[in-house]
């Protein structure tokens, strides 16, 4: 079957058909949020929640994609793929949180006076702009491999998808021995404004690292196990690089407003 055709959908335009996938991610996140009133509901909500996520993303990257029921380039948004419309509304939601996070370093900061305190460490620039760099050097393996696959030459993809995942380790690695060395000189989580509002800011750009990790593992599972991916149909290639290039500029950002003054 080619990447153009569709086997079932309305005028063949690929309507979506019935799922159940959403009702057990709904279900899941119901389980978080009531976990908040009562936390032994983390126990239930959060495995129901990941069993849902693989499901819907299984079913819609991967069962539609070798079914050609509804091809990538037939579903379109504000003339772009859909699924990549939706990844920046994503990924402007996650600006707006790390939005949040930079107000309360400047605002803790500018209560505290000057930072570091008096008796605590200062951060270090050069582990700041080593984990940018780091982070840049994954994208950029990232978009060598998406123009290669846009091209037809699937074969970079084993280089993208492997040098990214590896310079996101490189980036763990160093906030390791970043957080280890601070730690070490005094500075906890427990160390007033300052600390709290360094290791939120550092410990959130960490987490959202690892979920793109993740993503690459399925990427990589898609392309080796499934042997998906060509000119025509890469769209989840496109939408983990748009994710790889907005956490290198939150990593860009942390390292000029909060490393680089530290060095000042």
């Amino acid at each position: 079957m080619s990447s153009n055709e569709t086997t079932r959908g309305e005028g063949a335009e690929g309507f979506p058909h019935g799922s159940y996938a959403p009702v057990v991610l709904a279900t899941g996140v119901f389980g978080l949020f009531f976990g908040f009133i009562y936390p032994i509901e983390w126990v239930v909500g959060l495995p129901i929640f990941v069993v849902g996520l693989y499901l819907w993303a299984r079913e819609y990257s991967v069962t539609e994609y070798e079914a050609g029921v509804i091809p990538e380039q037939k579903r379109q948004l504000l003339n772009a793929p859909s699924t990549l419309v939706a990844a920046v509304f994503v990924i402007i939601s996650e600006a707006l949180l790390f939005g949040g996070a930079f107000v309360a370093w400047f605002f803790l900061q500018s209560n505290d006076g000057p930072w570091p305190p008096r008796g605590l460490p200062t951060l270090h620039p050069l582990m700041g702009g080593l984990e940018t760099v780091a982070l840049l050097v994954g994208v950029l393996a990232l978009f060598w491999a998406r123009r290669g696959v846009a091209a037809g030459n699937r074969s970079r993809l084993n280089v993208g998808i492997l040098g990214s995942a590896a310079m996101g380790v490189v980036y763990l690695a160093l906030v390791y021995v970043d957080w280890r060395t601070l730690q070490t000189a005094g500075l906890h989580y427990t160390s007033g404004g300052y600390g709290a509002a360094y290791y939120f800011l550092s410990g959130l750009h960490v987490f959202h690292v690892v979920v793109g990790l993740l993503v690459l593992a399925f990427l990589g599972y898609r392309y080796w196990a499934r042997g998906h991916f060509d000119a025509n149909r890469h769209t989840m290639l496109r939408v983990v690089e748009a994710y790889w290039w907005f956490l290198t500029w939150i990593s860009a950002v942390i390292f000029f407003v909060v490393y680089l003054p530290m060095g000042a």
